[in-house]
């Protein structure tokens, strides 16, 4: 059994072209790993719009 720290990463990716998925990169050492994440697409009502800004959270467990 070890000793662990959750920590909780948020961010937005703006002006993805419409009908791609975006990916992020989380800088991690060795000690760490994500252990939930999500990514939702933000709703927009304008249909003339040509681009989609997202959200995403994660959590990162490091070992101590």
């Amino acid at each position: 059994m070890s000793l662990v720290q959750v920590t909780y990463r948020q961010g937005e990716i703006k002006r993805v072209p419409r009908g791609q998925d975006p990916f992020i990169e989380i800088e991690l050492d060795d000690r760490q790993r994500i252990i939930a994440m999500d990514m939702r697409r933000k709703i927009f009502i304008n249909p003339e719009r040509k681009t989609d800004d997202w959200t995403w959270w994660a959590f990162v467990e490091t070992r101590l």
